[in-house]
């Protein structure tokens, strides 16, 4: 609101003083900010049209044709710029000047040394007052440019841009404000696919850049490649982009945000083209180095966390389990406490951190991620896939340490994320569904081992009801049908040690007929020798069962 009003004001102000260029010069750059900073739609067009104005005004000043402001008017002036600068050796000479000045009225003599003095001093404060004046014209040029870049008016922004940055190259070629207009010229530049033209600026201050300002040359050698791959593929790219990144790791080091970036572009190219190797390197030493850098840098962005994940993940690939869980329990930490738990990369370094610790038997380590992935998911979506396998997975982790820690709390744990997993495949994915068998078998695993052994045989004979279907019906593969008859198998053990009840011997031995049915029946199906059908490799304690199994087999189809 108070904004609003100040705006209101200077634009009164302008208003009236338009007669004035002096007058309109003072207030035009105040209701200038003034617009620009409430960020209206509404206040485009008269942000633009003022820009103009103080452009022409300034413009006038720096080519002389406006003569110095009244003393309160100069003032004014000075409080309305952008960036507040002092001159203290202008002050001084202006001290001097004047002094000599005051001689020359009094008709006190001069040397010539001082009448030369005179004349430097003069002709130095002229110089300067222009190059305050084109500063402040360039600065203002800088900001309509801006605003032609908002509203897509790219061909008017680009003339703009272009002079302003050519002129102030001349200025100080090397200066802030140059770089800050050659980055605007590029924009402008790739917004209108003139590629060519910001090629020759991109690759220009490559070359200038790399001893007087390195952090530049690496920025504009790291552009002209992002621009040679979208006009001519990561293949072209890719060559510019280890040139850039061996540069940069001399001059600046690994540890800046630039070189990670740098090392992504790099990583996204050589990945694309099938990872060639350049002097005898590969991605991974990259990958390797830059992250290993990280200890000494002063930050840790969202680009060096994505190189840490692309390296714990690769780690993972190559089945170096626990290298990728010490790189990947970092990302995930770091990611967790920065970007939340909500954060897609969060979840999915979480998700590699649990795989990698069961890759090498953390089961403990797997546990605690496993809880925190599942809590997670199912704050989002408590009957997703992506929710059940989490706790299908989790549910069998917990039962593994138990095996481990004979801890009844992790069983205990395990039988409720296998129970709720299970009944939601059964709604999701059908309760013939492969994975339902899977996640019912493992949950009637953990029943057994709490010892409650009716609630073990109703699941297991659930399972094996909906398996028998499956492989009298479907075309599997063999370990697929393997598995199926594990489950079989793994009922006939339930009902048999229940052996002082006549009825579960009778239903054993009815399991056991539907077993050997089974297999003879996949046997003529596919017309395979009978040494060719293997049965499953199941756990130590089903060994006797497959055996007495094979040798009925064997003597059912002899």
């Amino acid at each position: 609101m108070e904004v609003a009003v100040i705006t209101v004001h200077y634009r009164s102000d302008w208003l009236l003083s338009n007669s004035s260029c002096t007058r309109s010069s003072c207030i035009a750059p105040r209701l200038y900010m003034s617009l620009s900073s409430r960020n209206s739609t509404n206040d485009v067009d008269a942000v633009v049209n003022l820009s103009n104005e103080v452009i022409r005004i300034t413009e006038k000043i720096a080519e002389g044709k406006v003569q110095n402001f009244a003393p309160e008017e100069n003032q004014a002036f000075e409080n309305t710029k952008f960036e507040k600068t002092t001159h203290s050796p202008k002050l001084d000479m202006t001290s001097e000047v004047s002094k000599l000045e005051a001689c020359e009225s009094c008709k006190t003599p001069l040397t010539s040394f001082a009448k030369a003095q005179m004349k430097s001093h003069k002709l130095i404060l002229a110089d300067e007052e222009f190059i305050r004046w084109e500063e402040e014209y360039l600065d203002n040029r800088y900001e309509l440019a801006e605003m032609y870049r908002k509203l897509e008016k790219n061909e008017e922004g680009l003339e703009i841009a272009k002079d302003t940055h050519e002129r102030r190259a001349k200025l100080n070629k090397f200066s802030a404000n140059e770089k800050k207009s050659h980055y605007q010229y590029c924009v402008f530049l790739r917004s209108l696919k003139r590629y060519d033209d910001v090629k020759v600026e991109y690759r220009r201050i490559w070359l200038e850049a790399k001893e007087i300002d390195p952090a530049r040359a690496i920025e504009n050698g790291y552009q002209l490649g992002c621009t040679l791959e979208e006009t001519r593929g990561p293949s072209v790219a890719l060559d510019k982009y280890w040139e850039v990144f061996d540069e940069g790791s001399k001059r600046l080091g690994l540890e800046r945000k630039l070189m990670v970036e740098v090392a992504e572009k790099l990583i996204a190219a050589a990945e694309k083209e099938g990872e060639p190797l350049v002097s005898k390197r590969s991605i991974d030493d990259v990958l390797k180095a830059v992250w290993n850098a990280r200890a000494e840098a002063s930050f840790v962005s969202t680009n060096l966390l994505a190189i840490g994940f692309k390296y714990g993940t690769r780690l993972l690939k190559s089945k170096d389990y626990e290298s990728a869980a010490s790189v990947l329990e970092t990302v995930w930490t770091t990611r967790n406490s920065q970007q939340g738990a909500k954060d897609l990369g969060t979840l999915e370094a979480a998700d590699h951190l649990y795989d990698s610790y069961i890759g090498y038997k953390n089961y403990e380590g797997a546990v605690k991620v496993g809880k925190w992935i599942v809590e997670v998911r199912r704050k989002k979506s408590k009957t997703s896939l992506e929710t059940i396998n989490s706790e299908h997975s989790l549910g069998k982790q917990l039962e593994r340490t138990n095996s481990l820690k004979d801890s009844a709390v992790n069983v205990k744990g395990a039988r409720s994320y296998l129970k709720d997993s299970w009944d939601a495949r059964k709604k999701l994915q059908g309760v013939d569904h492969l994975q339902t068998l899977e996640n019912g078998f493992d949950y009637g695993k953990v029943l057994s081992q709490l010892n409650e052994v009716a609630k073990a045989e109703s699941v297991f004979t659930e399972v094996w009801k909906f398996s028998h279907e499956v492989l009298l019906k479907k075309q599997l593969s063999k370990k697929e049908e393997d598995t199926l008859l594990s489950y079989g198998l793994r009922l006939t053990q339930c009902l048999e040690h229940q052996h002082e009840q006549r009825d579960k011997a009778k239903l054993a031995a009815q399991v056991w007929e539907q077993l050997l049915s089974t297999i003879t029946g996949t046997k003529e199906k596919k017309e395979q020798d009978d040494e060719n059908v293997d049965l499953p490799r199941y756990h130590d304690e089903q060994k006797s069962e497959v055996s007495g199994l094979r040798h009925l087999r064997h003597e059912a189809t002899a």
